[in-house]
């Protein structure tokens, strides 16, 4: 029968032959005389400290230390607490002059003897240090992302920032862990498998939009970038995503407006002709979008015959201009209907003034170009035409609270009483129910949130606390949108609620300290194995039980390598046979092993071959468990490798504001090299206007702060000037002390650009929809009295016995009534011609030129009732803009201010021109009767509307001057008071300025 490996008693020569073989230097101490005598040492001792061991033999601990007392102070600290330590010193060697990282072990054996096993370590702590800074730098980095980064190994993730879980609403460590295919749709799952596959690792440039499903269920946009790579030699998905819903929920209002308001939409891409339409386009043009293919010639084939030269000369002539283009035209759909459209778009240019897209916007105005039609044919029938526009009403998703505000009832679903732990009908559901269940702490807030939000000066977006009937507090998100009546006035609210407490309890934890404490290993620390020629354990330190879990009993009947892992085995299997034709050499290696507990850990290990040696006849193993370093070094290499993989622009400074780091996003980004920008000021990526907002963010890590996502510009290496994202962390040392900055700046001049033209078509689509407003209203009002007049006096007219007198009578009623509807149908015609100028050819105007042919034209007016001018046009004289709009804007405002003058008061105009914030400002101010705006505020730039019955006129010169100048682009604002005046205030945009 075997004998338990357990019971094997090991003779005194093999342990003491074991004690000479092994490759951990150990000093062994004798206590006596309360002092300590070096009484013996091994092989590995005397390589340790030079081969002059030997001279210390029998020398007082206390003599031999007497410059480093620590080491006395620790023989005795072993002894007194009977139990064995472990720590790290910095030593002096005296025979080699130098100073050294140790780490000591020192073993209890009993109340005689202490072994004291030192270890350099040296280069182990500087790479530590190094893996330290690393490990702060990749936090720094990695974590401050401002997008969601990620890394699946075996389908699971195995790391993520806090942006991406911040994103899917979860904690990190609620996310690690979880199989990939959790967080998508199961619709896109495939879809993300086949953009993995069908896109080369290192040569991915575009990204790949997925539905993701949020810790609360709902679904999210995605726009998703991963490639697959290799992290220590395992295959790896790493990449970044970001939460583009409220991206896609501009473009869902857009189209919406876009059907409410018939207008669609359309894009060319120059580079390869591929025409995108929108829906509302294809409804326009009577086409299935799933049937026909949209091309310019597809386009022109659909365009009346008579119309197809003007629109093509139109777009093709459009290359040369970085204006908006307008033209309208007929077409012929396929179901046999006629329709008048507007075109309107723009051409995009690229850095070298090449043409690379255009964007333009198309409106059905069949029924407008029927109005037009017939007031111009005369055959105008009296009518009532209401034109009304209905705005798409934006609420939230299924609410499950609504608020009548003009009845202060507020409806609940169960789940809202739940939440508030209320039973349903105890209490009255009015406002004041729900606020007088707020937290003190939150009232008076989350009150003035809620007056906010129905005075529309914010979105209801916020967190609050409540105290529940229990006494209990409860955290809540609330969600809600305002509706407003058609008088602008709030009346309902409706929205959702989210109990968030335990989320918050949870955060509130992570961002406690927890204090870990390891255990003292007792004995050695390192695992001791002796291994026979068959692989066979025959002997085992206690510290093996304590690095893998498993006792000797644990490895009966198995040999050693069957505890390495599958993959490692093979390079453990060489490390034995290498000590084989070795014998009495050391051979180190580094694998992993398994643990009791299942898991695998990395160890290093020393094997040496003293199988001759008949006091021992085995493999002597040695090894420690290194699973915290690789982890290090693997944070490491993840650490560059996202830096490197990031299309963010990502740096480091010192504190000095020297550039130490660069990766290739912030080349492609900024355009300088990595060569070019390593040790460069931080200051010529800045442009010199902006110096004191980097002063400003260095104060701020100077004192640990955060700049998270502020949006500024820096400078190119071409000179050029680009939109960035910027956010800012502190780099900390070991000691929590800051020693630099890293940077994350993400390019966002597409983005701008795209908003700032997506912003141009909302408000022009906007102006139209007012146009088409106030032309309704003149249609349907000033039309109605004079046509109602005309069909009364011919209806007289026609009755038999109708005098000669009432006859003449009703003539000249007739007349008036004629008259009236002509100044009517004279008046939309100017209207209608005004919209039409907007395309007249732009020149370049001096307003000094402007004000002489004014001032010539109405010569007699000004001499006689004596005006006086003061013009000041020195800061800013030229415009790029519409001549014969200029001139009727300075006419009008100049006419009214003679023609409304005080009596008895010479009449002073006062005319200023200026610059502010790339707006040209004008200022037209007299001395007039003025307008009591407390009354007539909002009417003052309205169709007919007059405030002085003493002159002729027709209420039609504010109105004109207001609608030429918001189609320039501008906007204008008055400040009057009875009796002292009037002042306007213009604001057109920076065309061209000399």
């Amino acid at each position: 029968m075997e004998p338990d490996p357990q019971s094997i008693r090991i003779e005194p020569e093999i342990l003491y032959s074991i004690y000479q073989s092994l490759p951990q230097p150990t000093f062994v101490w004798q206590y006596k005389n309360d002092d300590f005598y070096l009484v013996g040492f091994n092989e590995a001792a005397k390589l340790f400290s030079s081969n002059q061991i030997d001279q210390f033999i029998n020398v007082k601990a206390s003599e031999l230390y007497k410059n480093d007392e620590e080491v006395f102070h620790d023989l005795h600290r072993c002894l007194k607490e009977k139990a064995s330590f472990e720590k790290e010193i910095y030593y002096r060697f005296k025979s080699k002059d130098e100073e050294k990282y140790i780490h000591v072990q020192y073993v209890y054996v009993n109340s005689q003897i202490v072994l004291a096993q030192p270890q350099e370590i040296t280069e182990r702590k500087k790479l530590e240090q190094l893996l330290i800074a690393s490990e702060s730098r990749f936090h720094s980095l990695a974590d401050n992302s401002l997008v969601g980064t990620f890394i699946i190994k075996n389908n699971t993730y195995t790391y993520v920032n806090r942006e991406f879980a911040k994103i899917f609403g979860y904690n990190i460590d609620e996310i690690i862990g979880k199989h990939q295919d959790d967080l998508i749709k199961d619709e896109d799952r495939v879809l993300l498998q086949q953009y993995l596959a069908v896109n080369d690792r290192d040569d991915k440039t575009h990204s790949c939009e997925l539905k993701g499903i949020h810790k609360n269920k709902t679904i999210l946009d995605l726009e998703l970038f991963g490639t697959i790579t290799t992290i220590n030699e395992q295959e790896a998905i790493l990449g970044t995503l970001i939460d583009i819903s409220e991206r896609k929920k501009s473009e869902r209002r857009l189209v919406e407006a876009q059907e409410a308001a018939k207008v669609g939409s359309w894009e060319t891409d120059l580079s390869n002709l591929q025409v995108k339409w929108s829906d509302e386009t294809f409804a326009i043009f009577d086409l299935d979008k799933n049937e026909f293919n949209p091309t310019h010639n597809s386009f022109l084939e659909i365009v009346h015959p008579e119309d197809k030269v003007k629109v093509d000369e139109a777009f093709k002539s459009s290359f040369n201009t970085k204006e908006y283009n307008t033209v309208e035209h007929r077409i012929l759909t396929k179901k046999g209907n006629l329709k008048y459209v507007e075109e309107r778009w723009k051409v995009s240019f690229n850095a070298s003034d090449e043409p690379v897209r255009v964007f333009g916007t198309c409106q059905d105005i069949s029924q407008r170009k029927q109005v037009e039609l017939e007031l111009m044919s005369t055959k105008l029938a009296a009518q009532d035409n209401t034109y009304r526009l209905s705005l798409a009403a934006e609420s939230a998703n299924l609410g499950i609270w609504d608020w009548n505000i003009l009845e202060d009832t507020l409806l609940w679903d169960d789940k809202s009483y739940e939440i508030h732990g209320v039973k349903k009908g105890l209490e009255s559901n009015v406002f004041a129910t729900w606020s007088n269940r707020l937290h003190p702490d939150d009232k008076e807030r989350a009150i003035h949130e809620v007056n906010a939000a129905l005075k529309g000066e914010t979105n209801y977006n916020t967190i609050f606390k409540i105290i529940k009937p229990s006494g209990e507090i409860a955290h809540i998100k609330a969600d809600g949108k305002v509706l407003y009546n058609n008088a602008g006035v709030a009346y309902r609210m409706i929205g959702f609620i989210n109990d968030i407490t335990e989320s918050v309890q949870f955060e509130e934890k992570l961002t406690q300290s927890e204090e870990r404490q390891r255990a003292l290993i007792e004995n050695i620390s390192d695992g001791i194995l002796l291994v026979d020629k068959s692989y066979n354990v025959i002997y085992q330190s206690p510290a093996v039980e304590k690095i893998v879990g498993y006792t000797i009993a644990d490895r009966k009947g198995k040999k050693a390598v069957e505890f390495v892992h599958p993959d490692d085995t093979q390079k453990s299997i060489e490390q034995f046979n290498l000590a084989y034709e070795n014998p009495g050499k050391p051979f180190q290696s580094l694998y992993r092993t398994r643990h009791k507990n299942g898991n695998y850990i990395w160890i290093e290990v020393s094997v040496t071959n003293l199988l001759k040696l008949s006091s021992v006849q085995a493999f002597v193993v040695v090894y420690r468990d290194i699973t915290e370093r690789k982890l290090f070094e693997e944070k490491l290499a993840l650490s560059s490798l996202i830096l490197n993989s990031s299309h963010d622009a990502i740096m480091s400074i010192s504190l000095e504001g020297i550039i130490t780091s660069w990766n290739k996003g912030a080349e492609k980004v900024l355009g300088y090299t990595y060569e070019e920008a390593i040790g460069q000021s931080i200051y010529m990526l800045i442009p010199r206007e902006l110096h004191d907002e980097e002063v400003n963010i260095s104060a701020s890590i100077n004192e640990k702060k955060i700049i998270d996502r502020y949006e500024t510009v820096r400078i190119k290496k071409d000179g050029t000037i680009v939109d960035v994202s910027l956010t800012v962390s502190p780099i900390l040392n070991e000691h929590e002390e800051v020693i630099g900055a890293s940077k994350i700046m993400r390019d966002i001049s597409a983005q701008k650009a795209s908003e700032y033209e997506k912003a141009q078509m909302m408000n022009d689509l906007i102006q139209r929809n007012k146009d088409l407003e106030q032309f309704a209203y003149i249609v349907s009002h000033n039309l109605r009295a004079p046509v109602a007049n005309i069909i009364g006096v011919t209806n007289f007219m026609k009755m038999p016995d109708i005098q000669p007198e009432e006859n003449s009578q009703m003539v000249s009623a007739l007349n008036k009534s004629v008259v009236a509807l002509d100044n009517v149908i004279k008046d939309l015609s100017l209207i209608l011609q005004i919209r039409r100028e907007i395309n007249e050819q732009k020149t370049l105007i001096r307003f000094s030129e402007i004000m002489n042919e004014i001032q010539l034209a109405i010569e007699n007016l000004i001499n006689k009732e004596g005006v006086e001018f003061i013009v000041d046009f020195s800061e800013v004289d030229e415009i790029n803009s519409i001549k014969s709009y200029i001139y009727s804007i300075f006419y009008n405002l100049i006419s009214n201010s003679i023609k409304y003058k005080q009596l008895q008061v010479q009449p002073v105009i006062k005319i200023k021109s200026s610059l502010i914030d790339k707006q040209i400002v004008l200022v037209f101010k007299d001395n007039g009767l003025g307008i009591d705006l407390k009354k007539n505020k909002d009417t003052v730039f309205g169709l007919y509307k007059r405030f002085h019955t003493h002159t002729e006129g027709k209420g039609m010169g504010l109105f004109m001057v207001k609608t030429q100048i918001e189609t320039l682009g501008g906007k204008i604002s008055i400040r009057s008071e009875p009796n002292r005046g009037t002042e306007f205030k213009i604001e057109l945009p920076q065309e061209t300025i000399r």
